[in-house]
């Protein structure tokens, strides 16, 4: 006896949606070097030193303050709403930007990974970012892809070698994650934004 397309249907359905949701909860958590930002600072704390890694405040700006964890070339650094770490931490050096980029979108719900240029007074970074409003989450990737050594070599003798080193690190590819705004005030923002563009239009 045949069983109807209608019913095969209904038990299929039974069978993939669990699945499914599993699968988007599963994304909701994803990690890198095993913590994430559902995490209690505590929490993350605790994982790092037991994968080995030594952890301490920062001293010195950047991230003043923030949690820093290293175990040989690996670096974390975070606090209660952001994560920095760099692709030792990630173990994926050998992958250039792009390929990283890639990657974190394959892990995350994000439409796509959007590509952002800065040039701060040592270089250009390359940034790619994707955001999720439904995690509260967004995920980049940047680079320090050229170095202006002329002015590395003025921001250090103005005494900012801290500052200098720690982005002349970027140029190996570093991960950043961080909470968006809550909703409500996301929607705040662009009411905001609205009424400022019809004033201008006025």
């Amino acid at each position: 006896m045949r069983c109807p397309i209608s019913k095969l249907l209904i038990v299929l359905c039974l069978v993939i949606l669990p699945r499914a949701d599993l699968a988007a909860s599963e994304r909701a958590l994803v990690s890198y070097a095993g913590i994430n930002l559902a995490m209690s600072v505590e929490d993350r704390l605790a994982k790092l030193k037991n994968q080995g890694f030594s952890c301490q405040t920062r001293e010195f700006v950047p991230y003043l303050g923030h949690w820093e964890c290293n175990r040989k070339n690996a670096d974390i650094i975070f606090d209660e709403a952001e994560i920095l770490m760099n692709c030792a931490a990630l173990r994926n050096c050998n992958k250039n930007l792009e390929e990283i980029a890639l990657s974190v979108l394959a892990d995350n719900d994000f439409a796509a990974m959007n590509q952002i240029i800065f040039y701060p007074p040592v270089g250009k970074v390359r940034w790619h970012c994707g955001e999720s409003e439904a995690r509260n989450l967004k995920v980049c990737v940047h680079q320090l892809v050229s170095v202006n050594h002329e002015m590395v070599e003025i921001e250090r003798a103005r005494g900012h070698a801290e500052a200098i080193e720690f982005l002349l690190s970027k140029r190996r590819p570093h991960l950043h994650i961080t909470q968006l705004e809550a909703p409500m005030q996301r929607q705040l923002d662009r009411q905001a934004q609205g009424g400022e563009l019809a004033s201008n239009l006025d």
